[in-house]
């Protein structure tokens, strides 16, 4: 088995020791609210979908199991989450994906310039009747790799990672696919200045 998604909390100890009775998954979604102990064993995931409060690192959970991940989608996190909690996504050397919610807002600049590999930051704003002028700082930053998108439910979330896992267009295709119109000029930006 390659792919594992949870719905719900786990007790004490039972999602450590069901992830470690399965050692071939590397696409991993976690739905819950539990600590990150659980992923300490997981250092061979490359994708994961996760409460914030799995990822990000404290003084007794380190970034070591996170450094193969290339997609990460980080979902219910703090709207008031400082840069601090972000930083560990500058450490992690393969990562190329991220999806997040609008809390990473105030840092998106931070995470585009400092992700050395990064190729694509999903951005989804809970609000999407915002008007094009909330809008405009974000367009501003005319950087093809950021994708901001309308927030989905969680049963979207979930639909939309089975999807992923068997093989469908998922977030992270239709993404991709936004991007690539991006640079092949298919698509207007608001703000785009011309190229030299």
């Amino acid at each position: 088995m390659q792919h594992l998604v949870f719905n719900g909390c786990f007790t004490n100890g039972s999602l450590s020791a069901l992830l470690s009775s399965c050692p071939n998954i590397i696409n991993l979604a976690i739905h819950g609210h539990n600590t990150n102990l659980a992923l300490q064993e997981m250092s061979h995931l490359s994708r994961l979908a996760v409460n914030s409060s799995y990822i990000q690192p404290h003084d007794e959970s380190p970034i070591q199991p996170y450094l193969n991940l290339t997609r990460l989608n980080i979902h219910d996190s703090k709207c008031d989450s400082s840069w601090r909690e972000w930083e560990f996504l500058a450490h992690l050397p393969k990562l190329t994906h991220i999806s997040t919610d609008e809390a990473i807002k105030n840092h998106i600049p931070l995470v585009l310039v400092l992700c050395p590999f990064l190729k694509l930051l999903a951005v989804e704003f809970s609000n999407y009747r915002r008007s094009p002028m909330d809008m405009c700082a974000y367009y501003a930053m005319q950087d093809d790799r950021l994708v901001l998108m309308v927030r989905q439910s969680y049963d979207d979330h979930v639909l939309d990672w089975e999807r992923g896992a068997n093989g469908g267009v998922d977030l992270w295709i239709f993404s991709e696919s936004v991007v690539f119109a991006r640079r092949s000029e298919w698509l207007f930006w608001f703000s785009r200045r011309p190229r030299n």
